[in-house]
């Protein structure tokens, strides 16, 4: 079982919200700017596979170059200690996104050239 650090630069770990095939989404206290945002982590197991860094970096690009109600807004792509994560403000979006990609899953998919269909 991986172990969880409680503790990511000035963000500190409460819980997990939500998990997928690119990673665990955790909610975190930022501590300097006293605010609740969701940390995105690679599993220990994945976090030095090179191929699996770099779709991480895609997925932060990729999400940080949206704008949209059910999308939580990336804020950055850091690394502490070894630790790679994603950083998005908006708790509560975050975790409504966690929820709603629980029930959509496998039912959309993405085409090259065309977008997302059902």
């Amino acid at each position: 079982m991986a172990v969880i650090p409680t503790q990511i630069g000035h963000y500190r770990i409460h819980r997990e919200i939500g998990r997928g095939g690119m990673g665990v989404v955790h909610l975190a206290r930022d501590t300097l700017l006293q605010r609740d945002v969701a940390i995105k982590m690679l599993p220990e197991d994945l976090a030095s596979n090179e191929d699996r860094l770099s779709r991480f970096e895609r997925e932060a690009r990729l999400l940080a170059s949206l704008n949209h109600a059910n999308i939580a807004a990336i804020y950055g792509l850091e690394e502490v200690d070894g630790v790679r994560y994603l950083r998005a403000r908006d708790m509560c979006r975050a975790e409504r996104v966690c929820r709603l990609g629980r029930r959509t899953v496998g039912r959309v998919r993405f085409q090259p050239g065309r977008g997302k269909t059902r």
